[in-house]
């Protein structure tokens, strides 16, 4: 029964994310609210089961985010070994607790999902500039003029 209800969660936070989010900001990248589902995963389900869900939820945003394929999936499933580990199975007990938890997890993944996202393009731009610094004395020493 968790694990449906799990589910339902993931597919509402993940088609409200990918058909607002857009409307709203004009942009298709994800925000806060995918990370949302992940901690209750990760403290409601057991290890193997969660690591799975995290693994074809972070599969599912890395589809529909257009981002680089594996970036999410990989973010879900630390994230989520990083919650069993350093939560306690009591932090989903109140609900200030619950809301604290999920905040924090959800703003941390989404910074951490930034960053990584920005080091590879930067470092897809380094590699495309020297690809271009390259062609272009290239082209420079086969001119004429």
């Amino acid at each position: 029964m968790k694990l449906i209800a799990l589910v339902m969660a993931e597919y509402l936070s993940l088609a409200l994310e990918s058909t607002l989010l857009p409307e709203l900001t004009g942009s298709s990248r994800f925000g806060v609210l995918q990370w949302v589902v992940l901690p209750f995963a990760a403290l409601m389900l057991s290890r193997p089961t969660a690591v799975v869900f995290a693994a074809i939820y972070g599969l599912a945003m890395d589809a529909l985010g257009g981002g680089r394929l594996g970036v999410c999936l990989i973010l879900s499933v630390l994230g989520v070994l990083a919650l069993q580990r350093l939560s306690a199975p009591s932090a989903l007990s109140s609900l200030g607790r619950t809301v604290a938890l999920t905040l924090a997890s959800s703003m941390g993944l989404s910074m951490t999902l930034f960053a990584v996202e920005s080091l590879l393009h930067l470092r897809d731009s380094d590699a495309l500039r020297e690809r271009s610094e390259e062609h272009t004395s290239e082209l420079q020493s086969h001119s004429f003029i």
